[in-house]
């Protein structure tokens, strides 16, 4: 299900926000993010682009931001449903620092688990009824510096 920010303010708990969005958007939405953010809420950035990660960092800290490399598409079919186009796995999740590594691994493997059941049409469409690994945890050697 998809919320709007303002609604989303009405959960009582927001452990991690996923951003999807053009990277164009990022100045007007993450003010209205940092309103309704709470203490260790976790930002995972699954955009297009170069950098959306690091303007995210700059504004809830590093250590509370991850990245996705998507390698998937799909066209929306309404609000919060969205149609599978193709799903070419693996897809990498990578921390900005070592302190956010568990939440990745947390994530890639809630991610793997939902679209590698047998027989879903995921499974099917891109490995012929095999499960498969969607999700995979890219670490980095070292913190990603800030160029900003």
């Amino acid at each position: 299900m998809a919320y709007s920010i303002p609604e989303l303010s009405h959960f009582p708990a927001l452990d991690t926000f996923v951003v999807a969005t053009k990277a164009c958007i990022l100045p007007r939405i993450v003010p209205m993010l940092k309103e309704i953010a709470q203490q260790g809420t976790r930002i995972i950035s699954c955009q297009n682009g170069l950098d959306n990660e690091e303007y995210l960092a700059e504004a809830f800290g590093p250590d509370r931001v991850s990245r996705i490399v998507v390698n998937f598409a799909g066209s929306q079919m309404g609000d919060g449903r969205i149609a599978m186009s193709f799903f070419n796995p693996p897809n990498y999740i990578g921390p900005m620092t070592a302190k956010s590594e568990p939440l990745a691994r947390q994530l890639a493997e809630m991610m793997t688990a939902a679209v590698s059941k047998p027989n879903s049409p995921q499974t099917s469409k891109s490995t012929n009824g095999r499960r498969s690994s969607s999700m995979r945890l890219s670490v980095p050697r070292a913190p990603w510096p800030a160029s900003r």
